[in-house]
């Protein structure tokens, strides 16, 4: 068999997985895992995306731990955006001159998509920034997660403008290279905690998808 088939049949066999996988459960999963056992929300997004891509592998889906900046669109006024670094952002660029880790964000992509499971954190981050605000931010879009095409993000610049739910995911490759190596698997006792809740959703729904992630 040639090499084009051989990798022609890998990207279909893997396209047939992401068709599998029950992305909400997953993400419903990651999200009841750390609502009992975390302590650092809402500033744990690299823990979400180890947990989530976890629950991928057992399903057999390839997927990427990626550290860079994020924007979202979360209401319709001026400032109602909520920005984890990005092309633009003072913050970012004082971090990376300073040597430190500036402001980011985690995320899983696989099959061409960004996998987020954190943006139901939004309207939380959003109030607790409110004291430090003179505008509080209005969130009107609160989406459980985000799984979405590539080719559907927009730039941080785009992310000002007033269209609601507009989203930025933007590769450091100074970022990747800093934090990439905690993106490791999660250790026996998360493990076994997830999946626990997973199974536990999975019969909770009946749903005949179950073997997508066991």
């Amino acid at each position: 068999m040639g090499e084009a088939k051989q990798r022609a049949q890998r990207e279909a066999a893997q396209r047939a997985r992401f068709d599998a996988v029950d992305f909400a459960r997953v993400a419903a999963a990651v999200r009841a895992h750390l609502a009992a056992a975390s302590t650092t929300l809402p500033l744990d997004a690299l823990a979400h995306a180890r947990l989530a891509r976890h629950l991928l592998q057992r399903a057999g889906l390839e997927s990427e731990v990626v550290i860079g900046f994020a924007a979202w669109r979360v209401g319709p006024g001026d400032g109602d955006v909520i920005a984890h670094g990005g092309a633009g952002d003072p913050a970012a660029d004082a971090g990376r001159a300073d040597a430190d880790v500036p402001p980011h964000h985690a995320w899983l992509e696989t099959g061409g998509h960004v996998f987020d499971v954190t943006t139901y954190q939004l309207a939380r981050t959003a109030a607790e920034a409110g004291p430090q605000r003179e505008t509080p931010i209005s969130v009107t879009w609160c989406p459980d997660f985000v799984l979405t095409p590539r080719a559907s993000l927009a730039s941080f610049a785009r992310v000002r403008q007033p269209v609601v739910g507009l989203m930025y995911y933007e590769r450091d490759a100074y970022l990747q290279s800093v934090l990439g190596t905690r993106a490791g698997e999660p250790d026996s006792a998360q493990v076994a905690c997830l999946e626990r809740i997973y199974r536990e959703l999975v019969m909770e729904s009946g749903s005949d998808r179950q073997s997508a992630v066991t």
